[in-house]
């Protein structure tokens, strides 16, 4: 009785927020507002089809405490909320009593939705389960995966093989109680239930994206997903590995030529880069429309691109004072940061791992291989190396060129320090100096005060 009262709460609140769609195609038609609890494959696919929920993968607490862009003094004092203010210069307590944090609250929602779609589906006569309802559980079980990664990047330490197995990780919840108190698991218990979750994804997802639901995981997807979380936890041989699983099936790269660099949106809704659909819609001012009016991209940043270098153009605007402002990026239309995944950080994740094994002949092909659509047609220059070591650096700094306004920054401050990158962020707000030194206890946000003090679960130290 009491999984049935929860899916009956959550199907009111379905009905009431409406299935949003991310593109023509996605859920044209909202949850029939006779149903009351979600008991056939239809139903359980208008909960999955529910992008503002399951496409909306937060990030925008470390999008604010990367190095891309920068508040000028006037923009940092007009942010609303205190969180964004104090995560922007890794203060102490970013919250200030503030409640409702969306990159906390976001994330458990897509996971509970996944969950009340996989107890749904075991409620399904075993006569009807087929290949609809394996799409299913391994979309309810992409999601969750994806989510608790993206909790995992902003709320916890980054990966140390010495220290996982008592760093603090996350509450892991696998069922849709939500009156369930669960504590904080460890980080290495909380990657061994997203990559569980994702190797379970992938015998029962279809092989190849649908381009008219790009929103809806794949296999393709899950094997991109898996060379993410395998680079992060510095097990570049699984990376490889899956970055050649994905590549294997799905490879196109858009030739930059053929993209406006004059107009804000350069990308369509259906990129055909875009191996899973995904937003960030956190912050209101993390939206592309809102950041333009207060912030500059790093200046550092913008002379790392070479006069030829088309994504100049196609990632940024110039304004009026000379200065460059993010543009819309591959979410096409949408003004929200980019969070879902797409061909060319696999190419990028590919190459870095063979300069690893020191390949670095085969490394700087697979970089070229994807510089070349970046580049006006007939200006590009191979790279080269002679040295493994110089073909990384090459690789990373491209990496850093071609990913921006992803949230997967972040990602990379914290595991290249944990490598010795030994890379420091400072901020200068009305004369003041910020710093995020390497490692620093505070490259994972704290738990929002509130979850604190309903679950009682560790905060973390800074």
């Amino acid at each position: 009785m009491k999984k049935h009262k929860y899916l009956i709460l959550y199907w009111i609140i379905l009905i009431m927020e409406g299935a949003i769609g991310c593109q023509k195609g996605v859920m044209d038609d909202k949850p029939n507002t006779n149903i009351v609890v979600p008991s056939s494959i239809d139903d359980i696919q208008k909960i999955l089809d529910n992008t503002a929920v399951l496409n909306n993968y937060p990030l925008s607490l470390r999008q604010l405490g990367a190095d891309e862009y920068y508040f000028t003094f006037s923009g940092w004092q007009k942010l609303i909320r205190s969180s964004e203010k104090n995560a922007h210069i890794w203060a102490k307590d970013i919250y200030n009593g503030e409640r409702n944090i969306p990159d906390w609250n976001d994330g458990f929602k897509g996971i509970y939705y996944a969950n009340v779609a996989l107890e749904s589906l075991n409620n399904i006569p075993t006569g009807r389960i087929g290949t609809d309802w394996n799409r299913l559980k391994g979309s309810a079980l992409f999601y969750r995966a994806y989510h608790y990664f993206n909790l995992l990047l902003t709320f916890t330490l980054p990966f140390d093989k010495k220290t996982a197995s008592t760093d603090l990780g996350l509450p892991i919840r696998a069922k849709a109680d939500i009156n369930e108190i669960i504590q904080r698991s460890s980080i290495q218990q909380t990657y061994n239930f997203i990559l569980n979750d994702l190797k379970g994804a992938i015998e029962l997802l279809p092989t190849t994206i649908d381009p008219l639901y790009q929103n809806r995981p794949s296999k393709v997807a899950c094997f991109a997903l898996l060379s993410r979380i395998y680079l992060s936890i510095f097990d570049y041989e699984n990376a490889e590995n899956y970055a050649d699983k994905t590549l294997g099936i799905y490879n196109t790269l858009i030739d930059y030529n053929s993209l406006s660099t004059s107009t804000f949106r350069p990308f369509s809704n259906n990129n055909p880069e875009l191996l899973l659909w995904g937003i960030s819609n956190g912050y209101s001012s993390m939206n592309n429309g809102q950041i333009q009016l207060n912030t500059n991209i790093d200046t550092l940043l913008i002379k790392l691109y070479e006069p030829n270098d088309l994504r100049k153009g196609v990632y940024f605007n110039k304004n009026s004072f000379g200065d460059y402002n993010i543009k819309s990026g591959y979410q096409g239309t949408y003004l929200q940061p980019f969070a879902g995944i797409a061909t060319d950080e696999i190419y990028l994740i590919k190459s870095e791992c063979l300069a690893r094994r020191r390949e670095t002949l085969l490394s700087l092909n697979m970089l070229n291989t994807l510089l070349e659509k970046r580049y006006k047609s007939g200006t590009f220059v191979r790279i080269t190396a002679t040295t493994p070591e110089e073909a990384l650096s090459k690789i990373l700094l491209e990496r850093r060129k071609e990913l921006v306004w992803r949230g997967l920054r972040w990602l990379d401050l914290r595991r290249l320090n944990k490598e010795g990158a030994n890379i420091t962020i400072q901020r200068m707000l009305n004369g003041e100096i910020f710093t995020l030194s390497p490692n620093s206890l505070r490259y994972a946000f704290p738990i929002p005060e509130d979850e604190i003090a309903l679950s009682g679960i560790e905060q973390n130290s800074r």
